[in-house]
């Protein structure tokens, strides 16, 4: 329970906002929720952002075991509200009033995307920063060939540049992944796609 806090106030202390452009088909029946933005445009960023140094991991390791539980743990929470800059290491947050489709995320509860691979890792022992290019860097990289559920999956704008990453799932096995797809949109079972597709992580390893 203190290490769950800990990394909630770590959260909220990195509520960096994610610039998604994602793809993906839903493979499972998501419930719809009321909250959502029937405008299901995504949101374009700005410029890349530079990416220095990996986050400092504290707590927890890696196991298959302790990934299994992640992948299962995520989705407990399908059919919740993206929300922009929303959930910490405790669950769904408020997000923030970001531009075109996501203008009223600010009243929404939910995640974006890299909030939901926070939550799922916390509840683990392994605490991350809320922004996907920076968890990036938070874990050992990893080869498509050699995907376990758990598996941080990662997608950018500019081929080789992991400056430019804009979204991050959990790979889920059987070529799916859950993921928080962007405003407008729920927590969702989709497939794996690789257009734009940078990379993969293994937090705690």
């Amino acid at each position: 329970a203190a290490q769950v806090a800990q990394a909630a106030q770590a959260a909220q202390a990195a509520q960096a906002a994610e610039r998604p452009r994602h793809r993906g088909t839903s493979s499972s029946a998501s419930s719809s929720a009321s909250s959502s933005n029937s405008n299901s445009s995504s949101r374009s960023g700005g410029g890349s952002r530079s990416i220095q140094a990996a986050a400092p991991r504290y707590g927890g390791g890696w196991s298959p075991a302790k990934g299994r539980q992640v992948a299962d743990l995520a989705m407990r929470w399908l059919g919740t509200p993206y929300a922009w800059g929303g959930g910490n290491a405790s669950g769904p947050t408020r997000g923030i009033d970001g531009p075109g489709a996501g203008r009223n995320d600010g009243s929404r509860y939910g995640f974006d995307c890299s909030g939901l691979t926070l939550w799922a890792w916390a509840q683990v022992g392994v605490l991350l920063p809320h922004y996907s290019g920076y968890q990036y860097t938070a874990g050992r990289r990893i080869g498509r060939s050699d995907l376990m559920p758990g598996d941080l999956v990662f997608w950018a704008y500019g081929p080789g540049d992991p400056g430019t990453i804009h979204h991050v799932a959990i790979y889920l096995g059987g070529g799916q992944v859950v993921q928080a797809p962007q405003s407008g949109d729920v927590v969702k079972i989709s497939a794996m796609w690789y257009d734009g597709y940078i990379g993969a992580a293994r937090p705690g390893a």
